[in-house]
């Protein structure tokens, strides 16, 4: 976990030629040095590339762990739509009024005072879990929608945790909500704009 305010600052270059450096990270609340190398170089050896990033380990930790409990408790994907970005949402039939996408640092999303909906391919004869990605930041507080599915309110998730800059909701799908098609639909409440979509996704339940 690298925990600097400013992850390059983490990082101290020890040989230019060989492009060697040294990462300080924080490893169950103590500080260690990692070596890094270029990845070409490395064979036969575990290496990883990523490393997660936040201002504490414990609340991070904390955040990865809800995130593989989320993705144990959920299967397959169905279908999935990534919000705001033109290719997804044409395959995925999408239409509205009143709305917008927006996008910054290659994030997308979309929002609207009006509705937008998309068309997912349906869960067949297995339940199934509706996951939903906002925008935690972006004025939220300020927001309010209704989620609906096939016409009809989704009322309130099953359960929603935080996933860095987004809030993931879950909703619970049964078989006869829709064999072959479901359309997912964010409606603003009168006086008031939606949340910032990032993507909606349709997982088989295990």
């Amino acid at each position: 976990m690298v925990t600097a305010p400013n992850p390059a600052d983490a990082v101290v270059l020890l040989d230019r030629k060989t492009l060697t450096a040294e990462l300080t990270a924080a490893l169950n609340g103590d500080r260690v040095s990692i070596g890094l190398e270029p990845f070409a170089g490395i064979h036969g050896e575990r290496y990883s590339v990523y490393w997660p990033t936040g201002a504490s380990d414990a609340e991070r930790t904390a955040a990865l762990r809800r995130l593989d409990e989320l993705e144990a408790s959920a299967g397959d994907v169905i279908d999935r739509v990534i919000a705001g970005e033109q290719q997804p949402e044409s395959d995925h039939h999408f239409a509205g009024e009143s709305t917008r996408a927006g996008g910054s640092d290659g994030v997308h999303w979309r929002n609207a005072t009006g509705w937008f909906s998309y068309n997912l391919a349906g869960p067949g004869d297995s339940p199934a879990v509706l996951r939903v990605r906002f925008r935690a930041t972006g004025g939220a507080e300020d927001r309010a929608h209704e989620l609906r599915l096939n016409g009809e309110p989704l009322g309130e998730p099953v359960r929603t945790v935080r996933d860095g800059d987004a809030e993931v909701q879950d909703f619970g799908v049964q078989a006869a909500e829709g064999t072959e098609r479901l359309t997912f639909s964010v409606h603003a409440l009168p006086g008031a704009a939606t949340r910032d979509l990032l993507s909606v996704e349709l997982l088989r339940q295990d």
